[in-house]
């Protein structure tokens, strides 16, 4: 935890006292000074294969992907990336629905804290935790020691149940946060944010591009305020998840990203859907990348390495 702190600092240091390089006036931009994990620039238009070296990273993640899908034929992978302060992306499949899993927590994250801003003290409200019995299946805090847990009777802020619904991907903080506002208003945020999203006997299925959009509303500060856009970026790098995203990247990488992962046994035999979305801060480009996967075949370790080397590929690009 100490060597990931010290690497954050490091990271905030260098990204504040570093001038933004000068453009051309013809793309100039307007700064903000004092940005750590949001934009310091106004949101630039995006444009598909309009950089090279994303186009050729697109060309490697397809070859990589092809020779996969030879070795398991049920193989679902879509991705999505974008170059945050230049705007060109690529995508292979970004339109393609899957279940999203704790994904949805990124969902709640943004809804929690707008109505913070909106009710002024709200995060640190306090909610009372009635004990497992009454909650949804298991907490899944990931890595978490017991102490951590949720103890039944407890009150605890809404701060910290956020922290924990991300840190950890802890389910019965997200149960808690989602009750506390019975859902109202996520509808409208997500047309608000043009989130494009379906509902399919009940349940949400998002694609790879819709959840990158929500991302990109937290660096570009287009949503929330841009002090809770710092906040709820600076809790997507606290995630212990490292097996996706992060998995081939450099340890001082800074990466602000959520995960999601779904199993299910489908005419005899088990569906895994493993996903991760994030914004990696790239030395001189950050970018935003969502990768998604789905297999009837192979195990969620063998999805986990896919989700790491399209991340790969991206990063050394």
């Amino acid at each position: 935890m100490l060597v990931g702190a010290l690497v954050v600092l490091a990271f905030i240091a260098g990204r504040r006292s570093s001038a933004p390089e000068r453009l051309p006036d013809a793309t100039e931009r307007s700064v903000f000074r004092g940005a750590v994990f949001t934009s310091p620039y106004l949101e630039a238009p995006g444009m598909e294969n309009a950089d090279a070296s994303l186009a050729r990273a697109r060309l490697e993640i397809s070859s990589f992907l092809d020779a996969r899908r030879r070795e398991d034929p049920t193989l679902r992978v879509s991705a999505y990336a974008r170059d945050l302060d230049n705007g060109p992306w690529i995508g292979i499949d970004e339109r393609a629905r899957y279940l999203p899993a704790s994904l949805t927590k990124v969902v709640v994250l943004i809804h929690t804290l707008q109505r913070d801003e909106e009710e002024p003290g709200f995060l640190d409200s306090e909610i009372l935790f009635p004990g497992a019995e009454r909650m949804i299946g298991d907490d899944t805090m990931l890595d978490a020691p017991d102490s951590l847990r949720l103890k039944a009777g407890a009150r605890y802020t809404v701060r910290d149940l956020v922290r924990r619904m991300i840190t950890y991907s802890d389910n019965y903080a997200y149960q808690l946060l989602l009750e506390s506002s019975g859902g109202q208003g996520i509808p409208k945020m997500l047309y608000d944010l043009n989130a494009e999203q379906s509902v399919e006997n009940g349940r949400f299925y998002f694609d790879a591009r819709t959840v990158a959009t929500l991302l990109r509303s937290l660096y570009n500060s287009s949503y929330l305020s841009r002090r809770h856009s710092e906040l709820a970026l600076g809790l997507l790098t606290e995630s212990r998840f490292h097996d996706g995203l992060r998995r081939s990247l450099p340890a001082e990488a800074v990466v602000a990203s959520k995960f999601g992962f779904h199993t299910a046994e489908t005419q005899g035999r088990l569906h895994h859907e493993f996903h991760e979305c994030g914004i990696v801060y790239r030395p001189h480009s950050p970018y935003v990348v969502c990768v998604m996967t789905a297999t009837d075949q192979s195990t969620p370790e063998a999805l986990r390495k896919v989700v790491g080397e399209v991340s790969r590929i991206l990063w050394v690009r």
